[in-house]
């Protein structure tokens, strides 16, 4: 999973959604609260109910960046390609431009129109910006190359996270 921050360790996942819930019951209005207890979710595999807070999140605060991108990567593992796109554009009109989060969705967006140069030089970009992001994104980037190198060679001299990309 691709979640912008890891407020829990993915070793104390349980605890981590124990705290969430409490965190929910004393002020369910906090958006933070259900973006956060979604990116925990999604990183237990529990796909649908990272959805269900992320829209939750979403509903709160209809600005928060990191709450689309979670809901899209969400939505892109359950098959819901259309709806993974449509987040992740969302995300990334929301996201500071420039940031990890940006980089990362993108490079989903990127992936899915089958880009995969440039799906990987977004997420090297992620990478570079937040090295956290590593071990989420190193399994992408690889497929991405997988499927760039059946249409011809990629190597890392052609995706510099540093060049400019044309958009």
């Amino acid at each position: 999973m691709l979640p912008r921050e890891r407020q829990a360790s993915e070793a104390d996942l349980d605890g981590a959604l124990s705290d969430y819930d409490t965190a929910i019951e004393l002020d369910p209005t906090n958006s933070i609260y259900y973006d956060n207890r979604a990116g925990v979710e999604f990183l237990k595999g529990d796909f649908r109910s990272s959805i269900a807070d992320a829209t939750r999140s979403i509903q709160l605060n209809t600005n928060s960046g990191d709450a689309y991108g979670t809901r899209g990567w969400a939505r892109y593992k359950i098959g819901d390609v259309s709806g993974a796109v449509e987040d992740c554009k969302k995300a990334t009109q929301l996201c500071e431009s420039g940031s990890a989060a940006f980089f990362c969705d993108r490079g989903l967006l990127d992936f899915v129109a089958k880009d995969y140069m440039q799906a990987t030089a977004d997420w090297q970009k992620a990478i570079k910006q937040d090295p956290t992001f590593k071990k989420d994104l190193q399994p992408w980037i690889e497929k991405a190359q997988g499927n760039a190198s059946a249409n011809g060679p990629i190597s890392t001299n052609d995706v510099n996270p540093d060049s400019p990309q044309k958009r």
